[in-house]
């Protein structure tokens, strides 16, 4: 976590990587947010698109329950606003174009992002190696944060966008198993 909020913080594509940390969006959902959706009264995000790397355009998200509204962490948001832009520009865009990132470019520049974050938690350069997480890493750790903030089922199915329950309990269920084994071992660790 260190590392990620690091390259967050002073990688030249650390926007993308917050709204993957803190939204827990699909890699097309983060490439497809504008500015528009962004509702900074209301400290939320709204999920209505997504880049369709298949047909290279703009798509509709991937289930009717994938159009939602995603709450934005205090941190997310104070990035937001440093980086707010008016109209209904994409939040990641070509510098030239101004539209969204094709595949090549998304590609090229998680690359990099995946070296930064390589560095930051080894500290030394990577020689063209990178991190091993995925944006969709990103999705599950954000179920993990919810899970043990707290949130309910099916709270997090709708943040999450999930079309069904079981999906999200399927990753609760699992995430319950690791704590119960975490918390055995401090058991038996308790009686050395």
């Amino acid at each position: 976590t260190t590392a990620v909020l690091r390259v967050i913080d002073s990688h030249p594509d650390g926007l993308l990587l917050a709204i993957l940390y803190y939204t827990g969006l699909r890699r097309g959902e983060a490439l497809g947010l504008r500015w528009s959706d962004i509702d900074f009264a209301a400290r939320a995000l709204r999920v209505e698109r997504d880049i369709d790397f298949v047909t290279g355009d703009v798509g509709t998200v991937k289930t009717e329950t994938s159009m939602r509204t995603v709450p934005v962490p205090d941190e997310l948001m104070a990035l937001l606003q440093k980086n707010r832009q008016i109209g209904n520009g994409y939040i990641s865009r070509a510098p030239r174009t101004g539209e969204f990132w094709s595949q090549a470019t998304f590609v090229r520049r998680w690359k990099l992002l995946q070296a930064a974050l390589l560095h930051a938690a080894c500290g030394s350069e990577s020689n063209g190696a990178g991190s091993i997480l995925t944006p969709h890493y990103f999705r599950h750790n954000y179920a993990s944060i919810l899970y043990r903030s707290g949130v309910d089922v099916l709270t997090a199915q709708r943040y999450l966008g999930h079309t069904d329950p079981t999906t999200t309990m399927r990753i609760y269920t699992h995430l319950a198993e690791e704590t119960d084994l975490k918390d055995a071992e401090k058991v038996r660790k308790a009686f050395r």
